[in-house]
C-alpha cells in the first residue's frame, strides 16, 4: 500500500490530504482522506504511471463526485479533477516508510 500526503487546490485554498492506495495487475483501489472523511477510489494505471480515477470528495456542504487524469509512481502524484462543482487538482508525494501521519 502506497500513502501520498496530498495538496488539494481549490478556489478558497489548499487542502491537505492523504491518498492510499495499493496498485496491481494495472487496477488501483484505495481511499482519499480530505476535509474530515475519506472515501473510496478506484481506477487505473498503465506502465508509464498514467491513471485514470474515480471516486467522491465529502464536505460539511456537499458530497463531490469526481473523475480524475494524472500520473502517479513511486515519487509522487498529480491528478486533474473533474466534478459537477469544477475542476480542481491534487498534488502529493509519497510518504517515506518510518514517518509518521502529519
Amino acid at each position: 500500500m502506497r500513502i501520498y500526503d496530498i495538496l488539494l487546490y481549490t478556489p478558497l485554498g489548499k487542502k491537505k490530504g492523504e491518498l492510499k492506495a495499493k496498485i496491481e495487475n494495472g487496477k488501483l483501489n484505495g481511499t482519499l482522506s480530505l476535509l474530515g472523511h475519506t472515501e473510496p477510489i478506484e481506477g487505473s494505471v498503465d506502465k508509464k504511471g498514467n491513471c485514470t480515477l474515480k471516486g467522491k470528495i465529502v464536505s460539511l456542504m456537499k458530497s463531490i463526485d469526481f473523475t480524475a487524469d494524472g500520473t502517479i509512481d513511486y515519487e509522487g502524484i498529480r491528478l486533474a479533477l473533474k466534478g459537477d462543482a469544477g475542476y480542481y487538482e491534487i498534488m502529493g508525494q509519497l510518504r517515506k516508510q518510518g514517518e509518521r501521519d502529519k
